[in-house]
């Protein structure tokens, strides 16, 4: 029998990444391929939950009523979000912003959409993308660093993000520090 070739149809699903920061959201909605369909970007100092999740609101509507995602294919929502919003104070930092600390983001969240939701460290989140589609596709064995308002790392080796005991295994910048 000759070979019958076969190709991922990139309408078969689609899904919706999210990246906050402490100056920033972008929102994409992406296809079966990784294909960016749709795109939107806030540039916000300090960003609060409730005006996160209007924005995120905004944004699913926004790709529905332009056909960017069919509904019905949409697998899930994922959300890049530092560790320690909210907590560790920077230049600028607005005492509000403290409302972070203990927000439930997965609940906000499943809130405004029925799909599942994946939320995880950012720096973690971006090693995954180069796992998938950058160099990681060629080396097996990386340390990622995230440099943003914090510095973050992600260890990948033999092509396996290893999240370490608390799930920030790469972490550089903020390390929890215990006293006995």
């Amino acid at each position: 029998q000759p070979a019958i070739e076969l190709e991922i149809d990139p309408e078969g699903v689609f899904s919706i990444g999210a990246n906050i920061d402490r100056d920033h959201l972008t929102i994409v909605a992406v296809d079966a391929v990784g294909t960016v369909r749709g795109r939107i970007h806030h540039e916000a100092r300090f960003l609060l939950p409730d005006d996160f999740v209007a924005l995120m609101a905004d944004a699913l509507f926004s790709f529905r009523r332009r056909k960017v995602i069919e509904e019905s294919r949409l697998a899930r929502i994922g959300l890049a979000i530092p560790d320690w919003l909210g907590e560790v104070p920077g230049i600028g930092f607005p005492p509000e912003y403290r409302r972070w600390s203990g927000y439930d983001v997965r609940g906000a969240l499943e809130a405004i959409s029925d799909h599942p939701v994946f939320i995880d460290n950012d720096a973690n989140a971006a090693a995954l993308g180069e796992i998938e589609y950058g160099l990681g596709t060629e080396i097996g064995s990386f340390f990622y660093i995230l440099a943003n308002a914090c510095l973050g790392g992600s260890l990948v080796i033999d092509g396996i993000r290893h999240r370490g005991a608390s799930g920030i295994g790469g972490e550089i910048g903020w390390l929890p520090v215990l006293f006995d």
